[in-house]
């Protein structure tokens, strides 16, 4: 949260729309950053959570300047809201999910000076551990992006090998903001995290994701799909064999 703050320029003038549901883990970065700051946090009525027109107005009720949410939410206010009621965004915060091209475009045109982000990261490693800043030169493709400071992202093939430039692998994270395992009934469980050995012999403890993709030659990380049984729905991640 520091460097995102930071490197965001997030401040206590800034207002925040609290759009994220409770019970989603991306509504800590709505709650943590505006505590950090002395920020404002606009919380919406149970009614008003579940309105894309409701959120468009209270965007515009209370010059609300940051939004993050899943790119599902953000495109449903695209679609609800008239462009001069989101004026006062200057920064939205994209992720959990493929963030579309399209959506994008459409950002672009009614607030050319708004900064837009690709956040990611999964829950194990608490929310927010890589992001790319969406540039005009975006546009066919939104990148993933680049691990936070004191996190790596690490691409594997099927044999383990660690992947070159443009060679699609699994996902694996490691660093400060990976979490301690699962906690089920009082114990904490291992599952999907693992041992990694770098290329330079350490060993590193990772959580293996169900993400794939690859290195561009910038060291960006592009999405190119996910194991075969897991969804996104809205951000969260669902294991369609536990349904």
């Amino acid at each position: 949260l520091q460097q995102s703050i930071l490197d965001w320029n997030i401040q206590h003038n800034d207002i925040h729309l609290a759009a994220t549901p409770f019970h989603h883990d991306m509504s800590l970065f709505d709650i943590l950053v505006p505590l950090s700051v002395g920020g404002t946090l606009v919380i919406p009525t149970i009614e008003q959570a579940k309105s894309a027109v409701a959120w468009a107005q209270l965007i515009d009720q209370y010059k609300v300047s940051i939004w993050c949410t899943v790119p599902a939410m953000a495109d449903m206010l695209l679609t609800a809201a008239e462009p001069r009621q989101l004026k006062s965004l200057r920064l939205i915060n994209q992720g959990g999910d493929y963030v579309k091209p399209s959506v994008v475009q459409k950002f672009r045109q009614i607030l050319p000076h708004t900064r837009l982000i690709s956040i990611g990261g999964p829950t194990e490693t608490t929310i927010l551990s890589i992001w790319h800043e969406i540039t005009p030169q975006d546009r066919d493709v939104i990148p993933y992006g680049k691990a936070l400071k004191h996190n790596e992202y690490h691409l594997l093939n099927l044999h383990g090998e660690f992947c070159p430039v443009g060679v699609i692998g699994q996902m694996y994270m490691t660093g400060v903001n990976l979490s301690n395992g699962y906690l089920l009934d009082g114990q904490i469980l291992q599952k999907d995290f693992v041992l990694l050995t770098l290329p330079n012999g350490e060993q590193k403890r990772a959580f293996r994701m169900s993400d794939k993709g690859y290195f561009r030659a910038d060291g960006s990380i592009i999405f190119a799909g996910r194991d075969e049984g897991y969804l996104k729905v809205r951000g969260v991640r669902i294991a369609a064999s536990e349904v």
